[in-house]
């Protein structure tokens, strides 16, 4: 699949450049793309190279940077379909060119269609070299539909859906982890009820205590009776577990927090379904690529710390306020995070 550079904003907005070969951003006027009217962009501003078979961006030294997917690039980094690139004021997307067949022309007799036809078919498999059928961009030698062999395929780049058909799946696989979690609270929660109706029912039938039998002395405590619980003696409650935090959202989004630099920052809506109230909550994050591939796990991270928060209240992070913010260097842009609540305090 191949693939090209499209500008999106600025000068370049609506063209066009293929990657199959080396491709130099600049303000010279023999880099491949020359942007000689942009103040943000350097003579030999950065390149698009292929590299062990990959297609990859290199900053070449610029003074005001490279941005792949919005976070400035310090090193050759790997890009793919739907991957948006910024120098200075111009924004390119990187897409996928997706090559279709195209139907042969109509013969105009009826002896002539025969041969046409069995032409066509022999030439259907593979387009001539040189000609421009079989690319996106060409136009076909004949009318775009053929009675005999059926219509031409229409010209349609799929490239935009799939971006959009892999957060539809995302979202889709988080409300099915949401639902199971809210199914296995409220299992939980009914359960202990049925435990505590179960438990008041043999202590209701008892006498009351602290009245001796008419006639005899009271009992001496003992080892095997000792005596009741002073209100100071009785168990005090337990503190807010891990099991009683529940997640009700995740999501990264990049913002920049007294730096020049956007940078990741996981935001967390949870849940105190503790019996206590919660100041601090810790615990292991884990981010993913587009793709739902691991890019780095952090353990023992601060996901909460401030106000406490009440039995049955909840807790959102905001861009402005909160939040996990990512400090390392990642080799590609995070799309989605998990996390693990393991200390709560």
């Amino acid at each position: 699949m191949a693939l090209r550079l499209v500008g999106i904003i600025g000068a370049q907005a609506g063209k066009a450049y293929s990657l199959e070969s080396e491709v130099l951003i600049g303000r010279e006027s023999g880099c491949t793309i020359s942007l000689p009217d942009d103040p943000g962009v350097s003579r030999r501003h950065a390149k698009i190279f292929w590299l062990n078979g990959l297609p990859v961006i290199e900053d070449l030294g610029s003074r005001n940077g490279t941005f792949l997917n919005g976070i400035r690039i310090s090193q050759s980094m790997p890009v793919s379909d739907g991957n948006e690139i910024r120098i200075g004021a111009e924004a390119f997307r990187v897409e996928a060119v997706i090559d279709l067949p195209v139907a042969p022309a109509v013969p105009s007799t009826t002896g002539g269609r025969e041969q046409s036809r069995g032409e066509g078919r022999g030439r259907r498999g593979k387009p001539e070299q040189g000609s421009a059928e079989g690319t996106l961009y060409g136009q076909a030698a004949g009318p775009a539909w053929d009675p005999l062999s059926g219509c031409a395929l229409p010209k349609i780049d799929l490239t935009g859906c799939l971006k959009y058909l892999w957060i539809l799946l995302i979202l889709l696989l988080i409300a099915l982890v949401l639902g199971a979690i809210i199914l296995g609270i409220g299992a939980l929660l009914s359960s202990v009820g049925s435990m505590g109706s179960g438990a008041s029912g043999p202590g209701s039938s008892s006498s009351a205590p602290g009245t001796p039998d008419q006639g005899k002395s009271p009992p001496t405590p003992d080892a095997q009776n000792p005596p009741p619980q002073k209100p100071d003696d009785q168990p005090q409650q337990a503190a807010p577990s891990a099991e009683g935090i529940h997640i009700e959202d995740v999501k990264v989004d990049f913002v920049k927090r007294g730096e020049s630099v956007a940078r990741p920052i996981v935001l967390v809506r949870w849940l105190n379904l503790t019996k206590g109230q919660v100041k601090r909550l810790s615990g292991t994050v884990k981010l993913f690529d587009k793709e739902g591939k691991l890019i780095i796990e952090i353990p023992r991270e601060q996901i909460y710390s401030g106000e406490p928060v009440s039995p049955g209240q909840g807790h959102a992070d905001t861009l402005e306020r909160g939040g996990i913010l990512v400090r390392q260097t990642l080799a590609k842009p995070p799309a989605t995070a998990q996390i693990k609540i393991e200390k709560v305090e």
